[in-house]
């Protein structure tokens, strides 16, 4: 399975994916230590199903990993 899973028809990321990898992002803009980020934190923040997260993205290690290279 390729991660983090997009839409066939448009390449786009789901609404709730978008909403995980903002939240991931906003916080490490705001100085969040990636490694104490967990999966509950982010989910919870983002107004997400904990299991979406893994379903999306594969683990919480990947999307942590996408959002800070979308940050350089």
């Amino acid at each position: 399975m390729k991660f983090p899973r997009t839409d066939p028809a448009t390449g786009e990321l789901a609404p709730v994916a978008t909403a995980m990898l903002e939240t991931v992002m906003a916080l490490l803009r705001g100085g969040q230590d990636p490694a104490s980020l967990t999966a509950r934190d982010i989910t919870e923040r983002s107004g997400c199903a904990l299991g979406l997260l893994n379903y999306h993205f594969g683990d919480r290690d990947s999307l942590v990993r996408l959002a800070a290279d979308a940050l350089i």
